[in-house]
């Protein structure tokens, strides 16, 4: 499973994993991303100038994914 895929599935969770998941959803559907994995998901927040709280998270979930999934 993606890396993305998987984020997107964690929409449900009360936690800046699940915050960034829902905004994840939503930023693209708000663009042409058809990015999969970490770096590409990475590459488009650079390109938005996420919040540094936004990519606190995303390292967050890139532990709890490759814990969970890799």
């Amino acid at each position: 499973m993606t890396f993305v895929k998987w984020l997107k599935q964690q929409k449900d969770r009360n936690d800046v994993i699940g915050d960034l998941s829902r905004d994840t959803i939503r930023a693209i559907e708000k663009s042409t991303f058809r990015g999969r994995n970490f770096n590409s998901l990475e590459k488009l927040m650079n390109e938005l100038n996420s919040a540094p709280q936004a990519f606190d998270a995303l390292y967050k979930a890139k532990v709890v994914y490759e814990a969970e999934v890799a």
